[in-house]
C-alpha cells in the first residue's frame, strides 16, 4: 500500500492564495501611492495659497478677500488632515496585506520543500526496493548454484 500523499493539489491552492495575496498587496500599495500623491498635491496647493495670501496682504486686499483666502486655506488644512488620516489607514492596510502575502508565500515555500522531501524520500525508497530485489536475486542465484 502506497502511503504517499500528493501535495500538488494543496500546492496549487496555496499558490492561488499567494497570488490573491500579492494582488491585494499591489492594490494596497497603489492606494497608498494615490493617497500620498493627493496629500502632496494638497500641501503644495496650501503653500501656493499661503504665498498668494502673503503677496495679497502686502499689496493690499479687502477684509472680505482676506477672509475668503483664509477660509480656502482652512479648507485645505482640513483636507490635509483627512488625507493624513487616510494615509495612516492606507499604511495600516498595506502592512496587513504585506503580512498576509508573506504568510501565503511562506506556506507555498513550505509545501514546495515538503514536496521536494517527499520526492527524495520516494526516490530513496525506490532505490532501497531495487537494491533489496537485486540482493534477493543474488541470494537466489547463489542458492541455486549450490544445489
Amino acid at each position: 500500500m502506497d502511503k504517499t500523499f500528493s501535495l500538488s493539489a494543496v500546492l496549487r491552492l496555496r499558490e492561488a492564495e499567494e497570488e490573491r495575496a500579492e494582488q491585494s498587496l499591489q492594490r494596497a500599495a497603489r492606494q497608498l501611492r494615490e493617497v500620498n500623491a493627493a496629500l502632496a498635491d494638497s500641501q503644495i496647493e496650501k503653500a501656493r495659497q499661503c504665498e498668494t495670501l502673503a503677496a495679497a496682504v502686502q499689496g493690499g486686499i479687502t477684509g472680505t478677500e482676506l477672509r475668503w483666502m483664509q477660509s480656502c486655506i482652512a479648507a485645505l488644512d482640513q483636507s490635509i488632515e483627512q488625507m493624513q488620516c487616510a494615509r495612516k489607514r492606507a499604511e495600516a492596510y498595506f502592512s496587513q496585506q504585506q503580512i498576509a502575502y508573506q504568510q501565503a508565500h511562506q506556506a507555498c515555500e513550505t509545501l514546495i520543500t515538503l514536496r521536494e522531501k517527499q520526492a527524495e524520500a520516494s526516490a530513496l525508497e525506490e532505490k532501497r526496493r531495487n537494491q533489496l530485489e537485486q540482493d534477493e536475486l543474488y541470494l537466489a542465484r547463489r542458492h541455486f548454484e549450490r544445489t
